[in-house]
């Protein structure tokens, strides 16, 4: 009896150690938020520790499941990239009220959010049609599940992808669905180039008024602010009081306006300071509204530091959500392009029975 009974206990042992771990594995999801306009990226692929997910596809995972995350990007546009931030946004758990989490991969260096490069071709780039791979470390990993624990949140099981801030290496930007430049008076914020040719004074011409009207081409729009128009600082649109930020929209979709990036009030050990990005609506009609949020702060690299720094505090903060009706400002819609197969469509993409990429990236319920 002795004999038969220790091999069955043993068995029993490592079925109870197999189900406890399986305890432990949930359902987890990874989508693609709406189509911005004329967005310079395209997010190719996704991947948890090595194996790639589907848009929306669930997929089994423990809790450290962002350690391995990675996102594939490809620069769409002829200009060449030096810096490019993928957001990863968590969607508050259902029935719990507060900030979202929001956060960034990015590539390049992040200084140049805040200062102009101080050599030309001193910072390494993505080539026009050029593919790269993105991935979260793992301290950073780490780091944002403590900002996630810190915020309400247990487990999340959803993450929500967007394109964040775009430079070019001429210096010039994109970010939601516009062509950016930076703020003259202040290095450490971006201004939208068509709504600050919206809100310019009137009378300046022929100049102003084609900037005003002509559509927003992604390889065009940033050599706008070389005209005369904008060799003075223009003046912002009025921004919405602080009592008016909402995590749903309220009276309608705002647009972008200007994206900043305050300091956090820590410094790295070089003086680099600490910050976390923050985002402004105008009062004109678009696809915007704003979310309180909770982003982790993050410096640029000291010497002998190859990467961007997390610098284990968080900041409180408003990030841009897009409206899931579409709003007036141009936003959404499918990148089309030929394929055979999904492998061959971009995240979110599907090849069709037409043998075209097309994709649905209209908001679930609790997305945001």
């Amino acid at each position: 009896m002795a004999a038969i009974f220790v091999p069955l206990y043993g068995s029993l042992s490592l079925l109870t150690i197999d189900r406890k771990v399986e305890e432990h594995l949930i359902d987890r999801s990874v989508a693609r938020l709406p189509i911005e306009r004329n967005e310079p990226l395209s997010i190719r692929a996704v991947s948890v520790r090595g194996t790639r997910v589907s848009h929306r596809s669930k997929f089994k995972t423990d809790d450290n499941w962002l350690d391995g995350f990675a996102v594939t990007i490809k620069n769409r546009t002829k200009k060449p990239i030096t810096f490019a931030a993928i957001n990863l946004q968590f969607p508050r758990p259902f029935g719990s009220a507060g900030r979202i989490v929001v956060h960034t991969i990015e590539y390049g260096d992040p200084g140049l959010l805040t200062n102009r490069a101080r050599t030309q071709g001193s910072t390494p780039r993505i080539a026009p049609g050029q593919t790269v791979d993105l991935a979260l470390p793992p301290h950073e990993a780490s780091a944002v599940g403590l900002l996630l624990i810190s915020n309400g949140y247990h487990s999340p099981e959803k993450l929500l992808l967007s394109i964040g801030h775009v430079i070019f290496d001429d210096d010039s930007g994109w970010y939601a669905g516009s062509s950016i430049q930076r703020n003259p008076a202040d290095s450490t914020s971006w201004i939208s180039v068509e709504e600050s040719a919206k809100s310019a004074p009137s009378g300046r011409g022929p100049v102003r008024d084609s900037i005003r009207n002509a559509p927003l081409d992604i390889h065009s729009a940033p050599e706008l602010i070389s005209f005369a128009s904008y060799a003075q600082p223009p003046a912002l649109p009025s921004l919405f009081s602080p009592a008016s930020f909402v995590t749903v929209p309220q009276s309608g979709c705002k647009a972008f306006s200007s994206h900043a990036y305050p300091g956090c009030g820590t410094y790295g050990w070089c003086g680099a300071e600490c910050r976390r990005p923050t985002d402004y609506l105008s009062t004109s009609s678009g696809n915007y509204y704003l979310a309180q949020a909770s982003s982790l702060c993050k410096r640029a690299a000291c010497i002998n530091e190859v990467d961007p720094v997390s610098c284990g505090t968080y900041g409180n903060s408003y990030i841009m959500n897009m409206c899931s009706s579409g709003g007036g400002g141009g936003g959404g819609g499918g990148i089309e392009s030929s394929c055979f197969s999904n492998d061959e469509c971009d995240f979110g993409f599907v090849c069709n029975q037409f043998g075209h990429c097309t994709g649905d990236f209209m908001p679930e319920e609790n997305d945001y």
